[in-house]
Order: C-alpha cells, then sequence, then structure tokens
C-alpha cells in the first residue's frame, strides 16, 4: 500500500457502455486505439452485422457463417438431444489400408446404450437452402463410413424442395434449423422432426 491509502499494480474491473468509444480524439500515438474502439463499441451496444451501410465506421471482419452455423447446431443439439442419443461433433473417419484418406463428419447421432451410429448430419450454410447433388453425394458417403441407414442435410432456411431419397439401404433426407425468429422454438421443431425421423 503507497501513501495516501492509494494501491498499485491491481485492476479493477469498470463498466463501460458503447458511447464511450464515440468522440475520442487520436494522435499519432494513439491511432492503434481506433479500430479497437469501433470494435468494443459494436459488442458493448449488442450490434449485429448486416450487408446494409451504416452511419458509423467499423472495423472491417469475416465470420466463417458455414463454420459458425455447424458449431452452432452441434452445441444446441448437444444440450437437447433426448436421453439415449449423443452428437459427436467433427467425428474423424479413416479409410485404407494405411489410413491415407481422413474425413471429418460435421455430427454423428449415437445410441448410447448400443453405441450404433444412427445418423449422420451434415450442415450446408446456403441462402437458397437448395439440395445439390454434391450434397447428396457427401452425406451418402459419410452413411456409407458409419454403416448407417439415416443421413440428413440440414439448411438454416427450408430447401425449395425437400429431399427424402430413398438408395438402397440408406434414406437421405434435409432438414432446416431457421435463424430468423424465435432461434428456440426453431431448434424444437428440429429437433421433433429429427427424432421422429429416428423413433426417438
Amino acid at each position: 500500500m503507497a501513501k495516501g491509502g492509494r494501491r498499485h499494480g491491481v485492476a479493477e474491473p469498470r463498466p463501460f457502455r458503447g458511447s464511450d468509444c464515440l468522440g475520442r480524439a487520436y494522435d499519432w500515438l494513439k491511432s492503434d486505439y481506433q479500430p479497437l474502439h469501433a470494435l468494443c463499441r459494436f459488442f458493448l451496444d449488442h450490434l449485429g452485422p448486416t450487408h446494409e451501410r451504416g452511419d458509423r465506421e467499423m472495423l472491417p471482419f469475416l465470420v466463417d457463417m458455414a463454420q459458425l452455423f455447424e458449431s452452432f447446431v452441434a452445441e444446441w443439439l448437444r444440450t437437447h438431444l433426448p436421453s439415449g442419443l449423443e452428437v459427436r461433433f467433427q467425428d474423424p473417419v479413416h479409410l485404407g489400408d494405411d489410413h491415407g484418406l481422413k474425413f471429418r463428419i460435421d455430427m454423428v447421432l449415437v445410441d448410447t446404450r448400443t453405441g450404433e451410429t444412427v445418423a449422420v448430419l451434415d450442415t450446408k450454410y446456403k441462402a437458397k437452402g437448395r439440395v445439390e447433388s454434391a450434397d447428396f453425394a457427401q452425406i451418402v458417403a459419410y452413411a456409407k463410413m458409419k454403416r448407417c441407414v439415416n443421413g440428413f442435410l440440414l439448411y438454416p432456411i427450408e430447401p425449395e424442395n425437400p429431399l427424402d431419397q430413398t438408395l438402397d439401404d440408406l434414406r437421405i433426407r434435409s432438414l432446416s434449423f431457421c435463424l430468423e425468429g424465435d432461434i428456440e422454438a426453431n431448434g424444437v421443431h428440429l429437433l421433433q422432426k429429427l427424432t421422429s425421423a429416428l423413433g426417438y
């Protein structure tokens, strides 16, 4: 403790608002802080990115929406799946005698009682939600690798032409986890369709 009761070497939390990041003067010594303050304001005001032009300057940044969507769906399912089902995220598969072919399946649903893979899921972050041939081929390959009979392609909007296709012993379907409106209700809607399709 220093003279006068002042403490040195101690940091204490102090609340800030987004407006605290505005109206600051920057000289050549402090100019590096300007983009950081813009980013801080973005989070402090609970703002979200949009494609439209705003009225203030902002530090540009990129968000990998495909990866974010995939991670979000996996975490949501992890906390909401019914007893008896478990989701495995980025499940690795190695093929070939020398394991030279390596894959990572977005999500694998496993029956916790038997250890059996009951379904594979592949997320597709696409604005139109169109099921493409490559998407279909990919999920079929994943289902074959995991020796399961259910594959699901998962989109952020309802596909224009929902898929429900049988190929030999495989059944491939499209589902959606809509990101507009009530996210929790949309997740419940997805879960109901998924568990109903699997008989859980």
